[in-house]
């Protein structure tokens, strides 16, 4: 760096970089490389001064600038120490990235089609309710399958004599389209969504159609 060098000038660094700069004025970073500049500040007798710019703009040699640039990214590698919290948050960010984008390609599963992220939903307090949302979530409870006899079959809805399945049971069975409507329950994605609105609407109508203990 200039402010290395013997000499009673001011130093003008001028960066493209706004967060580096921020983490620069920061006293509480955390990060090594942050904390090593800001020790060589310091004790450094120099007059530093940091100024942000734009990318390159208005600055002249800026192919120049471009070509230095390539020709480091092409040329013998230097091995330099990475913090191992920067390892770690490229790792995390690496595997969401690949998990939401197999999640959001899965539309065969009936969870995708409540849920269409992977962010975490919130439970609730009360434990038994939150067993009731998981299973009517995945398309699995005792009011769709029949799981006795360590065999799983498909019960079939005695109204309408079709596939008892969740979303039959929840938005389209007549016999219980009085109390749906008098909940105001909507599509499976609205009904199963996690907001507590929706979920005391649906708990409430499960206890009055007495599908509660069923689940």
């Amino acid at each position: 760096m200039a402010a290395s060098k013997s000499s009673d000038k001011p130093v003008l660094v001028a960066t493209d970089s706004a967060s580096v700069l921020l983490a620069l004025e920061s006293p509480k970073s955390k990060h090594p490389w942050i904390q090593k500049t800001q020790k060589f500040l310091e004790e450094e007798g120099h007059r530093i001064i940091f100024t942000w710019v734009p990318g390159h703009c208005g600055i002249s040699g800026n192919e120049e600038a471009d070509t230095m640039a390539n020709i480091g990214r092409t040329g013998r590698r230097r091995t330099q120490h990475v913090p191992g919290a920067d390892v770690k948050l490229w790792c995390r960010r690496t595997i969401e990235d690949a998990w939401s984008a197999e999640w959001r390609a899965n539309r065969s599963l009936f969870f995708r089609k409540i849920k269409g992220d992977t962010e975490t939903w919130k439970d609730r307090h009360n434990w038994r309710e939150q067993v009731i949302l998981s299973r009517l979530r995945t398309g699995h409870s005792r009011i769709s399958h029949n799981f006795s006899g360590g065999s799983t079959f498909r019960k079939i809805c005695d109204t309408c004599n079709i596939l008892n399945t969740v979303e039959h049971v929840l938005c389209e069975c007549p016999k219980l389209e009085y109390l749906r409507t008098s909940h105001q329950l909507g599509s499976i994605t609205d009904v199963l969504q996690n907001h507590e609105t929706s979920e005391a609407k649906l708990i409430t109508f499960l206890k009055e159609a007495g599908l509660f203990v069923l689940i």
